[in-house]
């Protein structure tokens, strides 16, 4: 496996990069959650739905970019969306499938979680869906831990926990 390079980025820096992540985001669901929700609706992702939601107020992102100027991977963290404690959120880390496995995640992670930690919390959160267990093993391997609240939420339809 040949390593890529990349660059990080503290901020989406125009349009372009806006798109490339939201395609980032969809390519990385229809991968992701391939057994989880029919394919029909994963080819039919809207991708201006992520692309807005990564241009919230308070939301950070951070993105790795190649030499060739290709978003390989996202990282979204920042205030917990759910506003009910003074918690950051660990939002989302989507690596495009071809360079997951080469430690890319690791460093969005580390530099969402410093991030965090820059913006004074103390306690940060994630969401993960039951179903994804990849996910899971990942978040699990770098120390996070279950709390073991339980969220329900409509997805495509279809509820998840």
């Amino acid at each position: 496996m040949v390593k890529t390079s990349f660059q990080l980025y503290n901020s989406i820096m125009n349009d372009e990069q806006l798109v490339q992540v939201s395609r980032v985001f969809k390519v990385t669901w229809q991968q992701a959650y391939r057994y989880i929700f029919p394919k029909d609706q994963l080819l039919n992702l809207d991708e201006r739905e992520w692309q807005r939601s990564l241009l919230q107020p308070g939301r950070h992102n951070i993105i790795a970019v190649s030499d060739d100027n290709q978003v390989l991977g996202v990282a979204s963290y920042g205030r917990a969306r759910e506003r009910t404690a003074n918690r950051g959120e660990l939002m989302t880390i989507y690596v495009l499938p071809k360079y997951q496995g080469q430690g890319l995640g690791d460093v969005l992670l580390t530099k969402a979680e410093q991030g965090l930690h820059l913006l004074n919390y103390s306690h940060y959160i994630l969401w993960v869906l039951s179903d994804n267990h990849q996910a899971m093993k990942f978040y699990y391997n770098h120390g996070w831990k279950t709390n073991g609240v339980i969220k329900e939420k409509i997805i495509l339809g279809k509820k998840f926990r």
